[in-house]
């Protein structure tokens, strides 16, 4: 069986106020017995290795080289310490440090009988004991629970009877609650309590629980995890509701003191903090529902007064009589499809967006929706377009659900309950629009969508593609068929206002290749760039791209036609690449695929110089 050390007689069988006044660096040395010493003076072969010393009086004299005389026989004679319920003289403290000899001093009260029996039963049975201090441990934190006195006030008395900074995280990683032990012990040196939260926040996703919706009934054994190189060491174990993951709670000390009291006490304290958060999500459940009975009444209009409903948004945090800006936040369609069956229990968007408001301190108003959350926070100047707290708030909840691929609308600042809806409406439109017209995984401003908004009703209609089809569509086909980037040329020099200088730097082209692929694409698609009525319709369908319901097969890659050179003169825009009108339609009539590939070698070859 392996012998305790000095350390956890200390930690398990000494009153807590006992201090190490000399020899900390050998707190590990391995303890056989303990004794009390009468005041006779020792004897060499009266004592055995690895006994700690118990002195009920201080043998006369240890002052100078009495002290020193003591120490040099106790060190001769191997003994793991030596422990005093008085205060030493100086002379001793010196004489032990000199030889690194651990001397320990209990509290004046102590009395030494009772601290040898409580080391001796220790040692004879050390599972029993343990069980006992966890025992006793789990107790006094029901007692807090019951009590009502709150997580953290449970998280400091685990602290206190750990000796080790505690942090209870939830299933996302943000800490809740976190405490430091009250009274620090000298041999003991505890890392500041902001580095370990730090820490532990940045290993969330090295935790031994990868698949957490899957936890069994009861709770899975503690682990112990070192924290890179720094000498500490967490223990930690997931804290249970339902089965499923309700976060996580850590002890954190240096690794040497990890042991296995801390692994029978964390467990029953993880319990206890489920039964606490628990009750704090059965509160906030019910809070939620509060919210969304005003938000249900607001926007279907069913109210009596709007002072009465204002009253009861105040009740909950919340002034309606200001202006308010709707956030309106889901996963991307293909997100929630990938991850519905893996990370159900953290796909709770409603859940996450909620717990990132409080951390920010925002009042706000929620609603849960099918696919979408909505939440209406006062407007400021964070909230407006150029404002950073959208965009803030949809990455922090990326972030938390494991980097899923989030979307945020947000709708314009209206005043009063009636501007309730009015934003709400705009918010989800804008999320639906930046998720089926601007990829998704982005925050979209109503305000910035411009003539989008026209658009997106439109989309998937016969009209809206062969618009698309008229004057794209020629364009789409060549590039497919010849993988080049006629399209993405013409998005880039109208992003450009059509400037062909300041195109050709963001393309990364020479200029006289610019021309010459505008020339190519009035040539394709049977536009003229120079007719602003044109140039509008290009402009409207390349916004409808992503909107478009056509989608055709990839068609088999032919050799393009050569750039030219970027000393080659290019055509002008309007040079001969007219084809006779506005509409690619009859562009297309008048090119097959074959007579178009042809038509391009020869306007290629047209194009070098000679």
């Amino acid at each position: 069986m392996r012998q305790l050390t000095l350390a956890e007689i200390l930690r398990l069988a000494l009153p807590p106020d006992t201090r190490v006044v000399a020899g900390a660096a050998n707190l590990q040395r391995p303890v056989h017995w303990a004794r009390v010493a009468g005041t006779r003076p020792l004897a060499a072969g009266s004592l055995e290795e690895g006994e700690l010393v118990i002195f009920a009086a201080l043998p006369p004299p240890v002052a100078g080289e009495g002290a020193q005389r003591l120490v040099a026989l106790l060190d001769e004679m191997r003994v793991a310490g030596l422990l005093v319920a008085q205060p030493p003289p100086q002379a001793l403290v010196e004489a032990a440090e000199r030889v690194a000899m651990p001397l320990l001093v209990a509290p004046a009260t102590a009395r030494p009988a009772d601290l040898e029996r409580a080391i001796v039963a220790l040692i004879v049975d050390r599972r029993a004991h343990l069980q006992q201090r966890a025992d006793e441990t789990y107790q006094r934190l029901t007692r807090i629970a019951l009590e009502d006195r709150g997580l953290g006030a449970i998280v400091q008395a685990l602290a206190d009877t750990m000796e080790k900074l505690v942090v209870i995280q939830d299933e996302y990683g943000v800490v809740q609650e976190a405490a430091a032990p009250r009274t620090a012990r000298s041999d003991v040196p505890l890392p500041p309590l902001a580095t370990a939260v730090a820490e532990l926040q940045a290993r969330t996703r090295e935790l031994p629980w990868p698949r957490r919706e899957e936890l069994s009934a009861h709770a899975p054994p503690p682990q112990v995890q070192l924290l890179g190189d720094s000498g500490l060491a967490r223990v930690v174990v997931p804290i249970v509701l339902k089965r499923t993951m309700a976060g996580f709670l850590s002890a954190v000390g240096p690794a040497a003191t990890c042991d296995e009291l801390d692994r029978l006490v964390i467990g029953p304290a993880a319990i206890v903090c489920a039964l606490e958060i628990a009750k704090q999500r059965a509160v906030a459940e019910a809070e939620y529902r509060l919210q969304a009975d005003v938000l249900d009444a607001a926007l279907a209009g069913r109210f009596a007064s709007e002072s009465e409903l204002a009253s009861r948004a105040r009740t909950l945090g919340y002034d309606l009589s200001g202006e308010h800006v709707a956030l309106a936040v889901a996963l991307d369609s293909d997100a929630a499809r990938d991850r519905a069956t893996v990370e159900q229990p953290r796909l709770r968007l409603r859940d996450a967006l909620r717990r990132v408001l409080d951390e920010r301190g925002t009042p706000y108003l929620l609603r849960q929706e099918e696919e979408r959350v909505v939440a209406f926070v006062p407007a400021s100047p964070a909230t407006a377009r150029g404002g950073r707290l959208p965009e803030a708030l949809r990455q922090t909840l990326a972030e938390l659900l494991d980097d899923a691929a989030v979307s945020l609308g947000v709708g314009r600042a209206y005043r009063g309950v009636t501007g309730l809806s009015a934003s709400y409406q705009e918010a989800a439109e804008a999320l639906a629009i930046g998720q089926a017209l601007l990829g998704g995984s982005r925050t979209t401003h109503f305000a910035d969508l411009g003539i989008r908004r026209l658009l997106f009703p439109l989309r998937g209609s016969p009209e809206l593609q062969a618009f698309y089809d008229e004057f794209l569509g020629a364009l789409e086909t060549y590039d497919e068929r010849h993988g080049t980037e006629l399209i993405r040329t013409l998005e880039g020099f109208f992003a450009h206002h059509g400037n062909h200088v300041r195109a050709a730097e963001a393309l990364h082209l020479h200029r006289n290749t610019l021309l010459y692929r505008l020339a190519r694409i009035q040539a394709i698609a049977g536009l003229d760039l120079d007719d602003p009525e044109v140039r509008l319709a290009v402009q409207v369908a390349l916004r409808l791209r992503p909107a478009s319901a056509l989608r055709r097969q990839p068609a088999m890659a032919e050799t393009a036609p050569p750039e030219p050179s970027a000393r080659a003169p290019a055509p002008e825009i309007g040079n001969g690449a007219r084809s006779g009108g506005r509409p690619a339609r009859r562009a297309r009539e008048r090119m097959g695929a074959h007579d178009q590939s042809d038509q391009s070698r020869a306007e290629a070859r047209s194009a070098q110089p000679g």
